[in-house]
């Protein structure tokens, strides 16, 4: 009698083990199903508007993407290639520019609920911009108060940029005119003069890194949305390019 009660309480364990085994095979099944529920059109579409908000709305906006992958929590993409046109940020206008993922992975819910982009992990960003002239020239002009100087304009022309300008400074208001090449340091460029004058008179050197003090750095990436090393920037037909590409694209 014992041994007969012993037994039934070994069946009684095992069908509860098995029927707990079955119900969360069930939830499983359940759950990858509403996720196959989540097409990839619809991924796109939320992830197309979340960019857009990101980059400000810019005039133009591409998005190319490689092997969408939806689970519970997160979305993987194995390659997102964005490529905008006229966005603005921080008063700066990127006349061009190319954004590239690689092995993106994004929150979810916050994507579908939100509408907004949380990076859990990216292998690599990569990003290149044009800015014209004109733009960098409005910037400067936007940023005047900022960098202490009064009605500055920029040229760019063979490799060379060209800053014009006035400020203030001990002996009143002085007029000066300065050229050289940029440097992409941490982020941020520095504008790196060969040359610079004030009232038509050259500067020695300390004068000329005190003034350079009131200008630099001209350029902020860091307020960027997304977060790269830049490793290089070239000034070619009256545009500046800044990139993190290890080669030229």
């Amino acid at each position: 009698m014992i041994f007969h009660s012993f037994k039934n309480s070994n069946l009684t364990r095992k069908f509860l083990l098995l029927s707990l085994s079955f119900i969360i095979i069930l939830l499983l099944q359940l759950n990858s199903y509403c996720d196959k529920k989540i097409s990839n059109k619809k991924i796109e579409k939320h992830i197309y508007h979340s960019m857009g908000k990101l980059l400000n709305n810019p005039k133009s906006l591409i998005i190319d993407m490689e092997k969408i992958s939806i689970f519970k929590e997160k979305i993987s993409i194995k390659k997102v290639e964005l490529k905008i046109k006229d966005a603005n940020f921080d008063s700066l206008n990127i006349d061009n520019g190319l954004i590239v993922f690689t092995e993106l992975e994004i929150n979810k819910n916050e994507l579908l609920k939100n509408n907004h982009i949380k990076i859990i992990s990216s292998e690599k960003i990569d990003l290149k911009v044009e800015i014209s002239e004109l733009s960098l020239d409005n910037y400067v002009k936007a940023k005047s108060k900022k960098i202490k100087v009064r009605k500055p304009r920029v040229r760019l022309n063979r490799g060379r940029i060209h800053l014009f300008g006035t400020f203030v400074w001990k002996i009143g208001r002085i007029s000066f005119n300065a050229s050289g090449k940029l440097e992409v340091k941490k982020n941020k460029i520095y504008f790196r003069p060969s040359k610079f004058k004030i009232n038509r008179m050259n500067l020695p050197g300390y004068l000329v890194r005190s003034s350079i003090k009131k200008i630099n750095p001209i350029l902020d990436m860091e307020k960027f949305p997304f977060n790269t090393e830049l490793k290089y920037i070239k000034i070619n037909d009256k545009k500046m390019i800044v990139s993190s590409f290890d080669s030229e694209e």
